[in-house]
């Protein structure tokens, strides 16, 4: 599997869905989803190979309603 292999995947599945996507995106996916799983922030850091948390945490962590829905429910 090459970069361009990648690249050209991802072109079909934007021409066959019509949705805007790259592979880059899972890694976000998959760090969300450890977040929201309950994963240490840490790890996820780790996981991702980056040098500073800031990273993970600004660019690669995103809210879901289930996050905010479980921040409800601890609230109350």
């Amino acid at each position: 599997m090459s970069t361009n292999s990648l690249k050209y995947l991802s072109r079909v599945i934007n021409y066959k869905l019509g949705i805007n996507f790259n592979f880059h995106s899972l890694r976000h996916t998959y760090a969300t989803i450890l977040l929201e799983a309950g994963a240490n922030i840490k790890d996820i850091q780790t996981r991702l190979d980056h040098n500073k948390l800031s990273t993970t945490m600004n660019a690669y962590l995103h809210a879901t309603s289930k996050m905010n829905e479980d921040s409800s429910i601890r609230f109350e």
